[in-house]
């Protein structure tokens, strides 16, 4: 019984590490929007960002650049696609933040780079905003 709960933890241990790359050099792109993550807040969270369209699909890729930093000190700290700055009501959730320094990218399915017009980042727990920037 030991064996099979030590293979099952090994198994799934083994799997949860094992995360997908994106390979944004295969993946082909057609239009991009960018800007610039600044924080509205005490903690640190800055770095450019691209928002490209992914050829022949309804997707778009979101890349955020090496200079993007977010303080790992931020609870519950989530990002989202919105039109109000200021807020998380009729925003698109990507998730919540898993990167917190460096490149990094999110493909998000189904939704149009004309969509949303900024990039929120959001403290879940409090319900306030962080930071963000607009997608120019």
């Amino acid at each position: 019984m030991s064996r099979i709960f030590i293979f099952t933890c090994l198994f799934f241990s083994f799997f949860a590490c094992n995360t997908e790359e994106i390979d944004t050099e295969e993946t082909p792109i057609g239009s991009s929007k960018s800007g610039v993550v600044a924080t509205t807040s005490d903690y640190e969270l800055m770095g450019s960002f691209t928002l490209s369209s992914i050829e022949n699909t309804n997707n778009l890729l979101l890349t955020l650049n090496e200079n993007y930093v977010a303080s790992t000190e931020l609870p519950g700290l989530y990002v989202y696609l919105t039109n109000d700055a200021n807020s998380v009501t009729n925003a698109l959730s990507l998730g919540p933040v898993e990167v917190f320094s460096g490149a990094h990218n999110y493909i998000i399915e189904n939704v149009n780079l004309t969509d949303y017009t900024y990039l929120l980042y959001w403290c879940e727990p409090f319900s306030v905003k962080v930071g963000g920037g607009d997608i120019e």
